[in-house]
């Protein structure tokens, strides 16, 4: 099964074949990480600011399990 990741903001540039409306998918039979699927995605986690999986925050540390549906969003740079 697989474990749906959305991309927002400048995350999705530059991502060779990315469709915002289908996201990426990271196929698992088992649970794992937000961090983990990142980081096999190659999504920079030092950009990441926010997180909700399945339509509510959490941290990356939390276990997503196929099916689930993780949302990422960059931090905003502040102008000064």
């Amino acid at each position: 099964m697989e474990i749906k990741v959305k991309l927002n903001s400048y995350l999705r540039l530059n991502r060779k074949g990315y469709d915002y409306k289908t996201g990426l998918s990271y196929e698992s039979d088992e649970p794992v990480t937000v961090i983990d699927v990142l980081k096999a995605l190659d999504i920079p986690t030092g950009d990441v600011q926010t997180v909700y999986l399945n339509g509510k925050m959490a941290p990356l540390t939390q276990l997503a399990f196929p099916g689930d549906e993780i949302n990422v969003f960059p931090g905003t740079p502040s102008g000064g």
